[in-house]
């Protein structure tokens, strides 16, 4: 497939997550998607103090095996669920997609 434009797609402002350790959390990501654009990857990291740690990628084509990866005609969505939180996974959690249009 050839790449006719790449693009990152930002997502809405950071919300605050709270939690108790010992709780189940999920973060969730979404954004409206057009039918021309197709997902060429997603990426949840986490960023403490500017260092930025991957935690997952997911490729269309290589897949991942740790989440689910739904697509639909107008919207996408890509959660992170972590299990049985501690005070160590406290901080900032991001996720960012690039598309081809």
């Amino acid at each position: 497939m050839k790449l006719i434009e790449e693009e990152t797609i930002h997502t809405e402002a950071a919300h605050v997550v709270h939690a108790l350790p010992g709780a189940d959390v999920t973060l969730v990501c979404s954004f409206p998607k057009a039918h021309t654009t197709y997902i060429i990857q997603t990426q949840w990291s986490k960023n403490d103090d500017n260092h930025l740690t991957r935690i997952a990628v997911h490729h269309p084509d290589y897949g991942t095996h740790y989440f689910a990866f739904p697509e639909a005609s107008y919207n996408f969505s890509w959660a992170l669920h972590l299990k049985n939180v501690t005070v160590s996974l406290s901080g900032w959690y991001d996720v960012n997609s690039r598309e081809d249009i």
